[in-house]
């Protein structure tokens, strides 16, 4: 089955304190406003399913909450950490899937701020006839 993001879908970023949303030291929640891909699952074989991803760079949200030391969030840091005049799109295409018990195990080429890196991360997706609804990730 391919699935393709809905006009009302979520996506949702967890972070570490580490990499590039660790500048505040403490994990971040990041939410894209805009993005574009697919999923192509095969439920007989998951391991042979597809990820890509595509987010505009200007269209995420940090959603830490804002503290005396940063009353105006971390937005603003993480425009200028993804140079988005640069590099205004962040994509992402798997190479591996693995199922787990809450959703899958996603390895994959992430391109970020001209940057491509291999990471690992965790996904659960919420599915319904040929739409994604919410995609939240973990890393």
């Amino acid at each position: 089955m391919v699935y393709v993001w809905s006009p009302a879908s979520r996506f949702d970023v967890k972070t570490g304190k580490a990499g590039l949303f660790g500048f505040a030291g403490h994990a971040h929640v990041v939410r894209a406003r805009g993005f574009a891909g697919r999923v192509v699952y095969f439920p007989n074989a998951p391991s042979e399913s597809r990820v890509e991803i595509v987010v505009p760079a200007d269209s995420l949200d940090v959603l830490t909450p804002r503290t005396r030391r940063n009353p105006q969030g971390h937005s603003s840091h993480a425009t200028d950490v993804l140079h988005v005049v640069e590099y205004p799109l962040i994509s992402f295409v798997s190479t591996a899937v693995t199922p787990t018990v809450d959703g899958f195990q996603v390895q994959g080429r992430l391109t970020l701020a001209g940057l491509t890196g291999d990471v690992s991360c965790d996904v659960r997706a919420e599915l319904g006839g040929t739409r994604c609804g919410r995609l939240a990730v973990s890393r």
